[in-house]
């Protein structure tokens, strides 16, 4: 069962305030690992914030989703 395993929190207001909380719970929980989950467009800034503020010991497993939008034809321009 995954309860007691994954942390939802909604404090940060933008990508680096996210990977600054998602730091601060790992660190309090003892962490080494995190499964990063966050659209495909999204995951490569999101990662970089994240090993920024993290220790290098905190592995991460990215899990990137595509959202239905983009699977649309010219999503980019509406």
């Amino acid at each position: 069962a995954l309860t007691g395993r994954i942390d939802l929190r909604f404090c940060a207001i933008d990508t680096a305030g996210n990977a600054q909380e998602t730091a601060r719970s790992a660190a309090a929980h003892g962490l080494h690992g995190l499964v990063v989950v966050t659209s495909n467009y999204h995951m490569p800034r999101a990662l970089l914030h994240l090993h920024s503020v993290l220790p290098p010991t905190v592995a991460l497993q990215p899990l990137a989703v595509t959202p239905d939008m983009l699977d649309q034809p010219g999503w980019y321009r509406r």
